[in-house]
């Protein structure tokens, strides 16, 4: 049996998307580690969190500024930049 499937008319209402970050739920923030690898100009982010479906996030940020990595920071994981500085924790090469 052949058949072909067509729909009549076009749909006139829009898909609305929303992404699945402005749903979640505030995740606790235990402890963000931070390496600067200044002769590769990039930061390398490890954020440890409370959640047990989410336990660590791993970040790349092009910048070795201090400012602009908390800047950076504070923006991706939505936290206030003076509780960015607060758990802030550096490792060395």
């Amino acid at each position: 049996m052949n058949s072909i499937l067509f729909r009549s008319r076009q749909s006139t209402n829009p898909l609305k998307v929303e992404t699945l970050s402005a749903k979640q739920s505030p995740t606790l923030v235990l402890s963000i580690t931070v390496q600067i690898k200044k002769h590769q100009n990039l930061s390398r982010v490890r954020v440890k969190t409370a959640s047990k479906a989410l336990k660590e996030l791993e970040f790349e940020f092009p910048v070795t500024q201090l400012s602009a990595l908390e800047a950076a920071i504070s923006k991706e994981l939505r936290l206030p930049i003076d509780d960015v500085r607060k758990l802030m924790r550096f490792a060395t090469d």
